[in-house]
């Protein structure tokens, strides 16, 4: 990891959000602490938490994966709340969800919108030097299409998750949010969008 670059950060941290996304937060653990037992945190902490804040994810569907993904590790992952290095990540992890989910147009149907938006060309003035490059770009796919809404996903997951595990999660909620109030207060407002209460 010392000789990273941004690119290859990029690469790294979007091919693990989407391994999680898609096969659980479990085989992201299992196969990296297969090679060595604290790389799961390791890369966490030091790799794919920081990328979000220093480059973070630059469309809807990139940051989609990620807060799927980050969620499942939340809310799944034994790892993460089994000693106080792997709570002390659960807490970035969940500021990081936040920050993503700050972007104001990540809506319930930005998505299909998004889509919608990359695949129109009806504005485009066709140039013979730059028409034949712009048709052969690939049209964005979204490889989570059965996420319907990533917000309400979080949610969801990380009220189950809180109304089993009450005396351990509220306290790590609380810690992670408690030095940005907008933050926590964001995080009270999706509760009481969906219908829930936190705390």
């Amino acid at each position: 990891l010392q000789s990273k670059t941004p690119r290859y950060t990029r690469l790294a941290v979007a091919f693990f959000a989407l391994v999680v996304a898609t096969y659980g937060a479990e085989t992201f653990v299992q196969h990296l602490s297969s090679v060595q037992q604290t790389l799961p945190l390791q890369t966490l902490q030091f790799l794919w938490l920081p990328s979000i804040v220093d480059d973070p994810p630059r469309n809807l569907l990139e940051t989609k994966v990620h807060v799927v993904a980050l969620t499942r590790l939340l809310c799944e992952s034994p790892l993460l709340l089994s000693s106080t290095d792997g709570q002390s990540v659960w807490k970035l992890t969940l500021t990081a969800v936040m920050s993503l989910l700050a972007n104001k147009s990540f809506a319930k149907h930005a998505f299909s919108d998004y889509l919608e938006t990359q695949d129109d060309n009806s504005s485009m003035v066709y140039d013979a030097q730059y028409s034949q490059l712009s048709y052969a770009r690939k049209a964005a796919v979204d490889l989570l299409a059965h996420v319907n809404d990533p917000k309400g996903s979080f949610i969801a997951q990380l009220n189950s998750l809180t109304s089993s595990n009450r005396d351990t999660i509220l306290p790590l909620i609380h810690d992670a949010l408690q030095s940005n109030p907008k933050v926590s207060e964001s995080l009270q407002s999706m509760f009481r969008e969906a219908g829930l209460t936190l705390g």
